[in-house]
């Protein structure tokens, strides 16, 4: 049973958008008060935690999220089959223009919908799989109403979630993945040749 409306998973950061998410959750509660949101992993400063859980007892939002310690990696899947959507929310910042983070094909394999940053690879690969919903990472209104579409329009939530494991199934395997890896290796070793 699906109990999280949204995860977001790893390294919890102020750039890697935490309290975008929090101020998202603030305006999405006034659709769907029940609303969910699950906070899993390391809080980079510790003190994050803190000032999140300040957010919330200010908001009124206790209720509505979750900020989970980390886990052991062999017990992330069960928080992602408990959840409907994921959250790739990543502020404008160099380093987040050219690296794509893991849990974007974690989130696609559960079948979870991914609401993420509408920049570099993060937006290539939510578009070009039709996966997701690109936002603008620094609206939190934005982010939202992304949540709300996808918690209240089932139609679309059920083809972006297949478009997401057919994605993972047919493209982003290592079976796949290791062909390419090997395929640059040789041109390599052949251009200095």
């Amino acid at each position: 049973k699906r109990i999280y409306d949204a995860i977001y998973t790893g390294g919890i950061t102020k750039r890697r958008g935490a309290m975008k998410i929090l101020e998202a959750t603030k305006i999405a509660v006034k659709q769907e008060p029940g609303l969910k949101i699950l906070f899993l992993g390391t809080y980079f400063p510790s003190e994050l935690k803190d000032e999140m859980n300040d957010f919330l007892i200010a908001n009124g939002l206790v209720n509505n999220v979750i900020l989970h310690d980390p886990v052991p990696y062999s017990e992330v899947s069960g928080f992602y089959s408990r959840s409907k959507t994921g959250l790739g929310i990543f502020l404008p910042i160099p380093t987040h223009r050219i690296i794509l983070q893991i849990k974007i094909f974690e989130y696609m394999n559960y079948g979870l919908p991914i609401i993420g940053s509408n920049f570099g690879h993060i937006k290539n690969y939510i578009e070009n799989n039709n996966s997701g919903i690109t936002v603008n990472p620094e609206n939190p209104e934005e982010i939202a109403n992304a949540l709300i579409m996808l918690l209240k329009d089932r139609n679309l939530y059920d083809q972006l979630s297949k478009n997401g494991i057919k994605a993972v199934d047919e493209k982003y395997q290592w079976k796949f993945m290791e062909k390419k890896l090997i395929s640059i290796y040789e041109n390599l070793l052949n251009d200095q040749a």
